[in-house]
């Protein structure tokens, strides 16, 4: 089984809960399926991610796709 490594984002504030208070240095990280990061990425770009409020006139997963698809910059790809 392939895995991938996912460092999470600033983990000081769960270094009491894990009762490493004191630790100099603390990282949390997770293990993912290889892809994951790639896939995530992509839902990123497209806005899927996003915190933004869906559209009231958006009824299905594919109005949300098409709203925020055509709402992505198009970039260059190296």
């Amino acid at each position: 089984m392939k895995l991938e490594t996912y460092p999470n984002r600033d983990s000081l504030g769960f270094q009491e809960s894990f009762g490493m208070k004191d630790c100099h240095t603390f990282v949390r990280g997770t293990l993912r399926f290889d892809g994951w990061s790639s896939i995530t990425s992509a839902y990123h770009d497209i806005g899927l991610s996003s915190d933004d409020k869906v559209p009231a006139k958006a009824k299905t997963l594919r109005d949300v796709l098409k709203q925020r698809i055509a709402a992505t910059p198009v970039r260059e790809l190296n």
